[in-house]
């Protein structure tokens, strides 16, 4: 989990956070990095990251509606993902499959 940080107008999560397991207890300090995420998908030479399953049917839900427009580099998933969008939603529905057993 990590906090919210001010980037100009707009809050994103921050970097540094705590990793932590309900189950076991286990708590520490971490920083964050693209290593963190469980779910990666190339796409036309971008990748997706999702942090967990709940995180991955709400991007497919997004991508889903077909009305949907590319916004902004800094407001958006890059346009490359829009422009795939197809083998985008194939690929997020393979990998909820796969992890919904």
């Amino acid at each position: 989990m990590s906090t919210m940080t001010s980037k100009g107008d707009k809050q994103v999560p921050s970097l540094d956070g705590i990793a932590s397991c309900p189950q076991c207890g286990y708590s520490k300090a971490h920083r964050f990095s693209a290593n963190d995420y469980y779910f990666k998908l190339q796409v036309g030479g971008k990748t997706l990251y999702a942090r967990s399953l709940n995180n991955l049917k709400e991007i497919r839900n997004w991508f889903s509606d077909e009305n949907r427009g590319y916004l902004s580099p800094e407001d958006d998933f890059p346009k490359v993902f829009y422009i795939n969008r197809k083998v985008l939603l194939k690929r997020i529905e393979k990998m909820i499959k796969a992890n919904s057993q």
